[in-house]
């Protein structure tokens, strides 16, 4: 995945499925740990830290994760117990 590319084909995208504010910035935090992990398929990150990353609550975090996969900017899995989700940034370039 290319930082660069994703980010102009984000802002291209957002012209036809807008986010709001808070799915941009969880939607940046996602790009930014993916990042660190190395473009990894696929990828688990504790609410907690998407929280911190984003400067949203732990609710909002929710709310924005639900919109990004409504709106196909992400794929992810909840699993059970205290266990992270599981996610996929899908390419947008």
């Amino acid at each position: 995945m290319n930082y660069i590319l994703e980010i102009k084909a984000f802002y291209d995208r957002l012209e036809v499925k807008p986010l709001s504010a808070s799915g941009i910035a969880l939607w940046y935090a996602l790009m930014h740990i993916n990042n660190k992990a190395g473009w990894a398929e696929e990828f688990s990150v504790p609410v907690t830290v998407l929280s911190l990353k984003s400067g949203l609550s732990e609710r909002s975090v929710s709310n924005a994760r639900n919109e990004l996969e409504t709106k196909g900017y992400i794929d992810f899995r909840s699993r059970e117990g205290n266990r992270s989700a599981i996610y996929k940034l899908n390419g947008l370039s």
